[in-house]
């Protein structure tokens, strides 16, 4: 109604000027109202947010959905074109796509933050590597569903694409058939877990300490100072003896005694080291055996 009678009736994209106007001001004003809805709603409820992580990871990406959905009912009242409705459309449910891929990736990082403390807690850091590998392939699998989804808002015939992967993917899989045993076997020891990072072990007739344990190979520093990097599909399927969780160690050292040695001294040396074992608090009384192994006769091998 404002608009000069030169501009009025100006179209591009069968969109008239007006209407682009409109849309603009349209897409300004729901972007407004998201920015303020999550705004008020994270200092109305901060307490609440402050005990729920997951909750809080929730305010941004379903404040932008109400922005997106305000946006779609105001296009109606422009009376928009058949085809430039369908387009607008298009553009909306790719960005409520992108929206809730953004709050799916919001939720997992969430998710991760609040159970590598609930390991902390338990004393179990470990997992934080387990839970890292989780946290990327779920996004993973959120952008590969939400780049589907909006293939398929475009037109793109998605079933034909994912046969089209499957063989491609079945011969790629083909090709990196020891990459992906890599893969696995790095998954398989960073969930199992026989080995930590840091701990002192013995893999088949090496010994040394475990630097890294990545995806595709574990290194160990050997008792040489070297670096040794082993595949994860063999490490994985070694015998490993770790030495950092023994939770004691056998002693046992061998005591020479002289020849002219009488049968009553040595039981009485039996016996009294025997005494000093079971009184010492750092060794474990079952159990704590001393005894004659071998004796040898002067002028006699045995």
């Amino acid at each position: 109604r404002y608009l000069p009678e030169s501009v009025r009736h100006l179209t591009f994209l069968e969109i008239r000027l007006w209407q682009w106007i409109a849309l603009i001001g349209l897409a300004g004003a729901a972007l407004l109202v998201a920015s303020v809805l999550g705004w008020l709603t994270k200092r109305l409820f901060r307490p609440l947010l402050a005990r729920a992580p997951l909750a809080g990871a929730l305010v941004a990406p379903a404040a932008g959905l109400v922005g997106l959905g305000l946006f779609s009912a105001w296009r109606l009242l422009l009376g928009l074109s058949l085809p430039a409705d369908r387009a607008v459309g298009g553009v909306i449910r790719t960005l409520a796509v992108l929206a809730i891929t953004w709050m799916g990736f919001r939720l997992v990082d969430a998710a991760e933050r609040a159970m590598a403390e609930r390991m902390r807690s338990l004393k179990q850091a470990s997992a934080a590597a387990v839970l890292m590998l989780g946290r990327r392939v779920a996004k993973s699998l959120l952008m590969a569903i939400a780049l589907l989804a909006i293939l398929q808002n475009l037109g793109v015939n998605v079933t034909g694409l994912l046969a089209g992967l499957g063989v491609g993917g079945l011969a790629v899989a083909l090709a990196a058939q020891r990459s992906l045993e890599n893969l696995f076997g790095g998954v398989t020891i960073i969930a199992d877990q026989p080995v930590r990072v840091g701990d002192f072990c013995r893999f088949g007739d090496r010994i040394g300490t475990v630097e890294d344990i990545g995806l595709r190979s574990t290194r160990v520093r050997t008792l040489d100072r070297t670096v040794v990097t082993i595949p994860n599909a063999e490490f994985s399927t070694m015998q490993i003896e770790n030495f950092a969780h023994r939770d004691r160690f056998w002693w046992k050292p061998k005591i020479g005694l002289r020849y002219e040695t009488t049968p009553e001294q040595m039981r009485w040396l039996l016996v009294e080291v025997r005494k000093l074992l079971y009184s010492h608090p750092r060794v474990d009384p079952d159990p704590a055996r001393v005894r004659c192994v071998s004796r040898t006769m002067r002028g006699t091998t045995g």
